[in-house]
């Protein structure tokens, strides 16, 4: 947080209210006295944290730029330099940051630790690791560089290392609720389900979202809970396991979903209100979905929640599978997620996995939800003999659903489909990038919230060649399962 003088009312209430979760109203004053003193770097770098907290890294960009033109000292250049980097601008990143440790004289905490993420993010996790442990030892009391390094040693598999740097990130800053989020993460992973929601319900304090305080009662006869369905469709489907032991418990439950979710979330007889996107309240106890495990105090793991497609569109697309093959009919997805720097990032090359295909007896059907330019001739290249591509399926969650349940197997990275797929109680194979997201667990092929689905691991150096290697042994004729092909 940026340094006001002790004559300086309007800063430092500011200041206090992005403490305190109300960045709308700090910007709101920062503003008015911005206009009568355009000269103070220190205004702009308050409101550039405001922006933080409302997740506006452009705006956050564009304060910490005028900042430091107007005062270009190492704290500056360090401060643009990190936001540099949100932005995905890593060569600008790491110029800022070098002119900063350049300038503090070869040794400036803030410079360095952006040269390390941006170590990370060009692929170079050796000589990160090395920088963060510099920064460590030279710096044993900032939480921060314990916190990175922390998640850069979750990348590289070294789970109890990074259990260790995220527990020291804490005991030094507990109020860092992105580390703390990060380690309920990796507790949830690792089966430690009870410690990891606890922590995990910290993920949105920075972006003012409500906190649970308490736990829910045992009994909610009576009550009406309005539950915020949250991140991802994936993330959504995920929970509502959760949401239906809220009406196991007598409540009232009222689901707020993404919109392409809504007419899926309508079937499910637990829900007794699907609400509108602007819908208010109304008085009754609003929780979020992610919240659920920790506020009912049942940490899981819970099965899927049983969906069926509608029998019209099951209809159509039977006839549409017939006309193109005979054959054992796999389902393909080589990537989801968003490929940006600090973002979730889920890929493997279409080829490589059409390659691990070639050989089976089978025919693919490509599921891959907006395929790139150049994508599916790839893949069909790889392959060796025609395919069908469905991916406008993806348009449509009913749709996806009736496809889903016509497969005879289904081959993907962690997308919105596999959560379908299990709730189908269909076969389905993930391709499970390196580090896991914490449903798939750490270790192992199979995860205890998703009973069926087998896993195969990118390694934690990027290979995917054993994954994919034991995946065409398994459909093959393999042992893993009795759903292979030709079983």
């Amino acid at each position: 947080m940026a340094a006001t003088g002790a004559d300086d009312g309007p800063a430092q209430e500011a200041a206090r209210l992005i403490v305190e979760g109300d960045p709308v109203r700090a910007l709101d004053l920062l503003g008015a006295a911005f206009a009568r003193r355009p000269a103070r770097s220190d205004l702009l770098a308050l409101m550039a944290e405001a922006h933080l907290r409302l997740g506006r890294p452009a705006a956050v960009l564009a304060c910490r730029r005028a900042a430091c033109a107007l005062d270009p000292t190492p704290d500056r250049r360090a401060d643009l330099a990190l936001a540099l980097h949100d932005c995905s601008r890593l060569d600008d990143a790491r110029a800022e940051a070098g002119a900063a440790v350049a300038a503090a004289g070869g040794s400036h905490y803030a410079g360095e630790t952006v040269l390390a993420l941006a170590a990370i993010a060009e692929g170079r996790p050796a000589e990160a690791e090395t920088a963060l442990r510099r920064l460590t030892a030279r710096h044993p009391g900032q939480a921060p560089a314990f916190g990175h390094l922390g998640t850069l040693l979750w990348a590289g598999g070294d789970g109890d290392g990074a259990e260790a740097a995220l527990t020291r990130c804490l005991q030094l800053a507990p109020g860092l609720d992105a580390a703390a989020a990060a380690l309920g993460l990796i507790r949830l992973a690792r089966g430690r389900l009870a410690e990891g929601w606890d922590l995990y319900r910290r993920r949105h304090v920075s972006r003012r979202r409500q906190t649970p305080a308490h736990p829910l009662p045992a009994r909610l006869d009576g009550r009406t809970v309005f539950v915020e369905g949250e991140q991802g469709l994936g993330d959504e489907l995920f929970f509502l396991r959760f949401a239906a032991r809220l009406a196991a418990r007598g409540a009232r439950v009222v689901y707020r979903p993404a919109a392409k979710l809504a007419g899926l979330a309508a079937r499910l007889p637990f829900l007794a209100e699907i609400a509108a996107p602007e819908q208010p309240a109304d008085g009754a106890h609003v929780v979020w979905a992610g919240d659920l495990p920790w506020l009912l105090g049942e940490p899981g793991p819970l099965p899927p929640v049983p969906l069926a497609p509608p029998p019209d569109r099951t209809a159509a697309l039977r006839d549409r599978l017939a006309a193109f093959s005979t054959r054992p009919l796999v389902g393909v997805t080589w990537r989801a997620g968003t490929q940006q720097v600090g973002r979730l990032s889920k890929a493997l090359a279409p080829e490589g996995l059409a390659a691990a295909l070639a050989p089976l007896p089978c025919d693919v059907v490509i599921l891959q939800r907006k395929p790139e330019s150049g994508e599916v001739d790839r893949f069909v290249a790889a392959l060796g003999r025609p395919v069908l591509d469905l991916s406008d399926a993806n348009d449509d969650l009913d749709t996806m659903l009736a496809l889903l349940s016509l497969l005879d197997d289904h081959v993907a990275v962690s997308n919105t489909n596999l959560h379908l797929a299990a709730a189908l109680g269909r076969p389905a194979r993930l391709l499970l990038p390196h580090p896991p997201e914490f449903r798939w667990m750490e270790r192992g092929d199979r995860s205890p919230w998703f009973p069926g689905m087998v896993l195969y691991r990118q390694e934690a150096g990027g290979t995917w060649r054993p994954a994919l290697a034991a995946l065409a042994a398994d459909l093959g004729g393999g042992a893993r399962g009795p759903d292979r092909l030709g079983a």
